[in-house]
């Protein structure tokens, strides 16, 4: 990776000045440009190189030698040093293309670029396309601001974070001449706004985990400022105060983690995991997050304002994870899935709610296979079978005629292959024996067809794509949103009846 000095060059009258920058006295020029290519010249020598941007009027008045004319000399009674004195009509004025030539040209490469005035939409555009192309791969960007045209300042840092995307470049610093703010000694400070760039960072990397729950780029932007102070150790209450915000971050992380990893269980209620639970559960990821946010996040760290205020946002919006039930809690996965774009997740968490949901409707414990899969899953998938050999025969209207039960209950213990295995496994205990019977009874003809469905959609997915019809990426992300507000209207609707069947069957069984 090699420096490049990045600087567009006005078409003023600049007033030699000494300029301090980073606690060093710069050599009194005219162009600050040189100022700060003599501080960086070490670095330049090494591979670097020089882009001097330029438009017609710059060309002609500061790059070019000249003449003095009268409009310079008038400019220069507003100077504030002798030096005005020395501006003559008809003498000659030397450009910077001379001055970096004689001081530099042999050791760096110096190039000047034309561009265009910047007033218009499409001149903006030209001007961002000739500045990024002479940016190459790797580089290492040094961007003088200083005497750019008014609407530069914030081009050049839009461009040099495309390009940090785009060309691997990492930006070294953006700075600032400010010749208004001279001192009475005649010393003009250089102003670094690298902090804007900064910002414009953490504003990224803000919206892609609020958006998407990544917050990988979050992660790696604290790491880097965290390495940065540690190296300078020029502010020791500001690096503890990072360093002490890595808890925070981290907890971030485990909650982004957790949401692609689709960790739907409430692992606080496991006994095995009491320890790293919040990696294995959304839920505990985000009860971490906020207790880090609540307790530990120091308030003094207000540097990056978008992460003072993000940390906040997320504990809020991220509250719809805090759930006391698992299928409640996959019911907002697949929500923030949707909203999210996150089509995978969203099929997999709904498939999966539909089943913890009938799990403890049936009062069987969510995390056993056997449970998920033997029992509800294996009827599910039956009473769909038997709906397609009988031709939607049984409907949500029919399906608690006691003919429509009976035909279900014959066909799952009777000719479905997976479920009459269940009935007639040695293994079974007389009370599995009654929960079968109790799902074949009462589990909800529309929920059976529903999970269906999904399931198809969901294997699409999962295998690629691979099948004789696969659905269109459209498809599977309009059909997932449909999917879930059947179920969730199905909760609303139907969950209170549901319930009261499954206590009639247990009254009946028991009378």
């Amino acid at each position: 990776m090699s420096k490049h000095f990045i600087s567009v060059l006005g078409t003023g009258l600049y007033e030699p000045v000494e300029y301090a920058f980073k606690g060093q006295s710069l050599e009194k020029c005219e162009f600050i440009q040189e100022a700060l290519i003599r501080y960086y010249q070490k670095e330049l020598q090494n591979h670097g190189k020089i882009s001097i941007f330029l438009t017609e009027g710059a060309r002609k008045r500061n790059w070019e030698d000249r003449e003095y004319n009268e409009d310079d000399k008038k400019a220069a009674q507003k100077w504030k040093s002798d030096v005005k004195d020395m501006i003559i009509p008809k003498e000659k004025k030397q450009g910077l293309k001379k001055s970096l030539e004689q001081e530099f040209k042999n050791s760096i490469i110096v190039e000047d670029i034309s561009i265009e005035n910047a007033s218009t939409e499409s001149q903006i555009w030209s001007v961002f396309q000739t500045i990024y192309e002479n940016i190459e791969e790797g580089d290492e960007i040094i961007f003088d601001i200083t005497h750019s045209f008014r609407s530069i300042p914030m081009l050049a840092i839009i461009i040099i974070n495309f390009a940090r995307i785009m060309k691997n470049c990492k930006i070294s610093g953006i700075y600032y001449g400010a010749y208004e703010a001279i001192s009475d000694n005649g010393v003009a400070p250089v102003v670094d706004l690298t902090i804007y760039n900064d910002i414009l960072q953490w504003t990224s990397a803000t919206d892609i985990f609020m958006r998407y729950g990544n917050a990988d780029q979050i992660d790696q932007l604290y790491k880097s400022k965290k390495i940065f102070l540690n190296k300078n150790k020029k502010d020791e209450t500001q690096t503890k105060e990072w360093n002490q915000l890595g808890s925070v971050i981290n907890s971030m992380k485990n909650l982004a983690d957790a949401l692609a990893a689709c960790r739907g269980i409430d692992a606080s209620k496991l006994e095995n995991m009491k320890t790293n639970s919040s990696g294995r559960s959304i839920r505990c990821a985000y009860q971490e997050f906020k207790q880090k946010v609540q307790k530990e996040y120091p308030k003094s760290v207000k540097e990056i304002v978008p992460l003072h205020q993000l940390l906040h946002k997320a504990e809020e919006n991220f509250s719809q994870f805090d759930k006391e039930q698992d299928f409640k809690i996959g019911c907002e996965v697949v929500r923030w899935s949707i909203q999210n774009n996150m089509t995978q997740q969203g099929y997999t968490a709904l498939e999966e709610t539909l089943k913890t949901y009938l799990c403890n409707m049936y009062d069987l414990d969510n995390r056993l296979e056997e449970n998920r899969d033997k029992k509800i899953g294996a009827f599910l998938n039956a009473i769909a079978q038997l709906d397609q050999k009988t031709k939607g025969q049984i409907t949500a209207e029919n399906q608690y005629l006691p003919e429509s039960r009976d035909l279900i209950c014959k066909f799952v213990t009777e000719e479905d292959v997976y479920t009459r295995r269940l009935y007639i496994n040695v293994k079974n205990t007389p009370e599995d024996l009654e929960k079968y019977n109790e799902i074949a009874y009462t589990l909800p003809v529309e929920l059976a067809l529903m999970a269906k469905k999904i399931k198809e959609k969901r294997n699409d997915i999962n295998h690629f794509g691979f099948n004789k019809n696969p659905s269109s990426s459209d498809n599977l992300k309009t059909t997932l949103s449909k999917n879930f507000k059947e179920f969730e209207e199905f909760l609303q609707e139907n969950s209170e009846q549901f319930k009261t069947r499954i206590k009639a069957y247990r009254s009946t069984v028991c009378s």
